[in-house]
């Protein structure tokens, strides 16, 4: 089949063409809901088929299955930065279009949520789907937030497709993150109901790796709630720092202990106030 003559530089990368062509916030009102979802799913397709050829040497941090971490050993994490300058926001502002969908920055880098998580005995979602279920405040003026997506395993039980994220103050205007650090491996999994308390996973995000995010490094990291209503780590220094929790998971963060000073604790709580585990970070 002859092809047309200017058919060789027609650029494979989509969504390179798509980026140069990012119209400005006056056109806002032009996209209609139909229009969006239209526009979103082909952005979506043409990011989960370039996720399916890897380029050599390069690793995904933002797709990889959550997996938990031995106690008291730490997994050093290079975040990832998406802002609303560097995405594909086609609404202009890096807002939710009308409809409520989250914003395309947020939606595009947890694309891989919708693909077969069988291995990890769950069903994908849809990215657009997920919610702030947890936030609190983050390092340097930023905030904490937890992002899931509700899904179920393989035989009908609680599970989810959760990220945590540290944001901008202006990302929080948002249905969605918008400008955000991802500070912890995304993926979907079954939930930590039903286990007994205690750590669950620490990741170290260097500030060296992130110094427009925070000026120090940190930890960011999961616990299994048990019977806990609340919790707290205590570290070296008598500081408390609380954490959030969604579905049987603890989440938190604080600053990375400096070598040679004592384990941060991690303590649980009952609703009554008693305490209920205790355990090392």
């Amino acid at each position: 089949m002859n092809r047309p003559a200017n058919s060789q530089n027609v650029s494979a990368d989509r969504l390179a063409v798509l980026a140069s062509l990012r119209p400005g916030s006056a056109t806002d009102q032009g996209w209609d809901a139909e229009t969006h979802d239209a526009v979103r799913q082909r952005v979506l397709t043409a990011a989960r088929s370039a996720a399916a050829r890897p380029e050599a040497g390069r690793t995904s941090l933002i797709n990889a299955p959550r997996a938990n971490v031995p106690r008291r050993r730490v997994a050093r994490h290079r975040g990832v930065t998406v802002a609303v300058a560097g995405a594909l926001v086609l609404t202009g502002g890096g807002v939710a279009a009308a409809g409520g969908h989250l914003p395309l920055a947020f939606t595009s880098a947890f694309a891989s949520w919708a693909e077969d998580w069988s291995m990890n005995g769950v069903h994908g979602v849809d990215s657009d789907t997920a919610e702030r279920v947890a936030t609190a405040p983050g390092p340097d003026g930023t905030t904490f937030t937890v992002m899931a997506a509700p899904s179920t395993t393989l035989d009908g039980a609680d599970a989810a497709c959760t990220v945590v994220v540290l944001e901008r103050a202006g990302s929080l205007r948002s249905a969605g993150p918008s400008e955000f650090l991802d500070v912890l491996d995304s993926g979907c999994a079954p939930g930590l109901q039903g286990q007994p308390f205690g750590v669950a996973s620490v990741s170290l995000v260097r500030a060296d790796d992130a110094p427009e995010w925070t000026s120090q490094d940190l930890y960011v990291w999961t616990a299994a709630a048990g019977h806990a209503a609340t919790a707290e780590v205590i570290t070296a220094d008598g500081r408390r720092w609380p954490a959030v929790s969604y579905d049987g998971t603890l989440y938190g963060w604080i600053p990375a202990p400096r070598e040679g000073t004592a384990l941060p604790q991690l303590i649980g709580y009952a609703a009554d106030g008693s305490e209920v585990g205790r355990s090392d970070l």
